[in-house]
């Protein structure tokens, strides 16, 4: 639903109750561009290797420097240069260095995998209803289409390849 005062609201909602990461945007736009700044508080476990040690007031502080940020500033300096202004005193070089990029890993084997999760029975249910079984990925919009061959042939694949391949 969309939830507060603004698009940066709503979307803050979602990442919470969806991601369950506290997430603070801050949205800036004129007639010809807008930028967006994302923080989002990484869980404390569950990374790679040791991070920093954990600073309680770290997130409420970054939220403050971020509500800094003017609109004419956020739409016309580079990345780098605005992490550096707004967060100077928080170590900004390994943020600023890391360019954010997408990237999808969904693949037709994955989404096999995950078909065959449902069991056999609802996909042959599923394909009484349509002659091919569709999932769009929700990430990069890759559409892919499975027909009763195409399943069929996902259990027997997994008759014959050990059960911990699966993704």
């Amino acid at each position: 639903p969309l939830t507060g005062q603004s698009v940066a609201d709503s979307l803050e909602a979602y990442m919470h109750s969806s991601e369950q990461l506290e997430t603070k945007l801050v949205l800036n736009a004129d007639t010809q561009q807008a930028a967006g700044l994302m923080l989002q508080q990484m869980p404390l476990e569950g990374g790679k290797g040791a991070g920093p040690t954990h600073d309680p007031d770290a997130w409420s502080r970054l939220c403050a420097l971020a509500h800094t940020l003017q609109t004419d500033e956020h739409l016309n300096i580079g990345t780098d240069e605005l992490a550096k202004r707004l967060f100077w005193e928080e170590e900004p070089g390994v943020l600023a260095e890391r360019q954010a990029h997408f990237e999808c890993t969904c693949s037709r084997e994955k989404v096999g995998a995950m078909l065959v999760t449902l069991g056999k029975e609802e996909l042959e249910d599923a394909l009484k209803e349509n002659p091919t079984v569709e999932v769009q990925c929700d990430f990069c919009n890759a559409n892919y289409a499975f027909n009763a061959e195409d399943c069929a042939g996902l259990f027997e694949d997994t008759q014959t390849r050990p059960s911990n391949t699966l993704h």
